[in-house]
């Protein structure tokens, strides 16, 4: 009985040992991984910038991307939106319309994500409802909506249904409140269907969760709100608030998985939250600090591996998330506005990336270089070799990005899914070559074979070492 405990205590002790030795491995190795993608990143440019957008007269306040077309929306102090269009590399942009009719700031605008309409939200208390062109050349004012009594900061469409949610309220000096509008049959005009008692000072930002049952609103009183809409989106119910910033949220947006949150404040820095399974609650899981000004916008990358915030610094920080999405680490920083950055988005293919200022312009940024290096180093915290993941995925101009982009996605999603190291199990690696090579047949121009022979080259690799050492031993 005596041996017995006393193997047991040893083989205990060893395990721990061994337990510790693997967290403190497994730490430095996260370290190292973090400092390669900052140096990496920042050593070589990965973010160019491709066009500034010129025209506007006062301040850019909000910009947002046209859901599939090479088109972008623009809201300023001018009391004007401006529709622009760019080339597929992002080399030219082209003013195509300019609409008028807001007698304020135009501080919202926003693309439905489905129907070809846009919105524009101003601070002369109204939001208008516009209908795009058949070729996205112009845009025709359906209906000017009315019904708050204070400035709207923000406008946000349903991501599927016609719904629309607004926010608003002055500075510090009034109830914000939030108004659920449902578009018309015909798409042509709105109703307001509930008003609801937002936030205790002017509501600054609202957003829609991804499967659209909830939606997000932030205010000057430094609280965030979740919203439950009914089961006939006639009305909304709070059902969770969380206060963890020192000063009001100026900006809010949802994860693309909808578990995740972030916020921008006036306190200079962006909170990421944990929603619950339930969205009843959250729990704020990093702090990006950073900026020295307050933080105006926030979003995610399409993908979800990173996300930017925008500030009065005049500088974008991206940051990139960790694989359990607790955390977050700036891996670049960005200066092209001469003053405040006002507003960031990416476009839904996660090729472009734009911001704009209180300079009055608006900029087009290249960011598929960022995303395929943040995908890679992903890829390296999966457990990929780093010699190998340079081997798998070589990058250039000739590589069919979005064909690239679906191979990485199914790696590092299969990784993160099963949290495994990928290479006990070649499943994913051969799902996704199956799946690039029937999208080489329909126009892609990546060649797949270098990816089975690097995987079955590293294997033979490792059993030599591994043979090798029981030699030595």
């Amino acid at each position: 009985m005596y041996y017995n405990n006393r193997l047991t205590h040893i083989v205990s002790r060893i395990l721990c040992i061994f337990s510790i030795k693997l967290n403190i491995l497994l730490f430095y190795n996260q370290l190292i991984i973090k400092y390669f993608i900052y140096i990496y990143i920042n050593k070589m440019e990965k973010i160019v910038l491709m066009k500034t957008l010129e025209g506007h007269s006062l301040s850019v306040e909000s910009v947002a991307f046209h859901p599939t077309a090479p088109i972008m929306l623009t809201g300023s102090r001018d009391n004007t939106a401006k529709l622009w269009s760019f080339s597929p590399d992002g080399s030219t942009a082209t003013c195509l319309d300019t609409l008028e009719g807001h007698s304020g700031n135009v501080s919202s605008v926003a693309f439905h994500p489905i129907l070809p309409l846009l919105a524009t939200a101003s601070f002369d208390k109204t939001w208008k409802l516009w209908r795009l062109s058949s070729d996205n050349s112009s845009a025709t004012c359906l209906d000017t909506l009315q019904g708050h009594d204070r400035s709207i900061w923000s406008v946000a469409f349903h991501p599927i249904l016609p719904i629309v949610v607004t926010g608003s309220g002055e500075f510090l000096s009034s109830v914000g409140t939030v108004k659920l509008w449902q578009l018309t049959p015909n798409n042509s005009s709105a109703n307001c269907v509930a008003n609801l008692a937002g936030h205790t000072l002017g509501t600054t930002s609202v957003a829609f969760h991804p499967n659209g049952r909830f939606f997000a609103t932030g205010g000057w009183d430094k609280i965030t709100k979740l919203w439950q809409l009914s089961p006939d989106n006639s009305s909304a119910t709070c059902v969770a608030k969380f206060k963890e910033h020192s000063y009001g949220v100026m900006s809010l947006a949802f994860h693309p998985n909808g578990d995740f949150l972030i916020t921008g404040s006036f306190d200079h820095t962006a909170k990421l939250w944990r929603l619950s399974a339930d969205k009843s609650s959250a729990t704020c899981v990093a702090n990006l600090a950073g900026h020295s000004r307050p933080v105006q916008s926030v979003a995610f990358h399409p993908d979800g591996l990173f996300l930017a915030t925008g500030s009065a610094d005049k500088s974008v920080k991206f940051w990139m998330l960790s694989l359990d999405n607790s955390s977050a680490t700036c891996v670049a920083t960005r200066e092209g506005h001469k003053s405040a950055v006002k507003s960031v988005a990416f476009h839904q293919n996660g090729e472009f990336f734009a911001t704009s200022g209180f300079d009055t312009t608006a900029k087009l940024w290249d960011c598929r270089v960022l995303s395929i290096t943040l995908q890679r180093n992903m890829a390296l915290m999966c457990g990929l070799d780093k010699e190998l993941v340079e081997k798998m995925f070589p990058y250039n101009n000739s590589v069919n990005f979005d064909v690239y982009q679906e191979f990485i996605r199914n790696i590092i999603s299969s990784c993160k899914r099963r949290q495994f190291n990928f290479f006990q199990n070649t499943e994913a690696a051969r799902k996704a070559e199956v799946n690039m090579k029937e999208r080489e047949k329909n126009g892609g121009q990546m060649r797949i074979g270098i990816h089975k022979r690097s995987i079955q080259k590293y294997k033979r690799t490792n059993r030599k070492h591994s043979k090798n050492d029981m030699k030595k031993k």
